[in-house]
């Protein structure tokens, strides 16, 4: 089977790379299985840090919809797995960069959110997308609200419009907007750092801000997640999204 996400060491950290292009990098059961293994692989080697970057013009499409249609019979799967995803990049011990390139929706933004460092091309968007499709985002949500304020991203939650890089930058789901040349600069910053006094540094303040314990939460968030793509809005969301026509429920 062909591997969804590239994993290679470059310049001390190590590299995951998104590379499911057919489908615009959803999270589908392999490719969150593959990214786990390198997060846990990366976690326990001597990386400085670990970056998420990824193929082609989207960064993330979010929850592979049609994958999860497929899978009715097993509405579960797919929220168990992104939320062990999400716990392993959470509790990552070192720095996390991520580069979005291009769009990020619906589920991909918890990778973006669980970053310590966002390098937004100047070209790329985001959204919250869930509402869209009948459910909400849970997992997401649950962590994006630790690290941002509840004020500048509950519009974007309640309506799944779609927002650009300096609006991402300006309510804190982006760090910063450039091309790969921040980051790259920011690897090399990364690496100016001790490396034990970097993972102490990032323990220290996730600590302060109350910000580091999560498991609970996502647990909760899991059945959540579960419960509402087995509601009738679910299914409607998703059936109209594989024929490419607006829910019924769209006014």
């Amino acid at each position: 089977m062909t591997e969804l996400v590239r994993h290679e060491r470059r310049r001390g950290l190590d590299v995951a790379t998104l590379d499911s292009p057919h489908n615009r990098n959803a999270l589908s059961l392999q490719l969150m299985d593959d990214l786990i293994s390198v997060v846990e692989q990366s976690a326990g080697d001597d990386a400085r840090g670990l970056v998420l970057d990824h193929t082609g013009d989207v960064f993330c499409a979010g929850i592979d919809l049609r994958e999860r249609r497929q899978r009715a019979d097993d509405p579960e799967s797919h929220s168990r797995l992104l939320g062990r995803l999400l716990v392993a990049l959470w509790e990552y011990p070192k720095p996390l960069l991520c580069r979005v390139g291009g769009a990020s929706r619906g589920g991909g933004m918890g990778l973006v959110v669980c970053s310590d460092l966002v390098v937004a091309d100047p070209k790329a968007t985001f959204a919250y997308t869930e509402v869209r499709v009948g459910v909400a985002p849970a997992l997401v949500c649950a962590l994006a609200l630790r690290k941002v304020p509840l004020g500048p991203l509950l519009p974007a939650l309640l309506t799944g419009d779609v927002f650009d890089a300096e609006t991402a930058l300006r309510i804190g789901v982006a760090t910063v907007v450039g091309g790969r040349e921040i980051l790259e600069a920011a690897v090399d910053s990364i690496g100016a750092g001790a490396p034990d006094a970097v993972r102490t540094t990032k323990s220290l303040a996730r600590d302060a801000a109350g910000a580091r314990d999560v498991r609970a939460l996502v647990a909760e968030m899991e059945d959540v997640s579960a419960q509402l793509f087995r509601s009738p809005e679910a299914a409607e969301g998703m059936a109209a999204f594989a024929e490419k026509r607006r829910p019924g429920w769209v006014v």
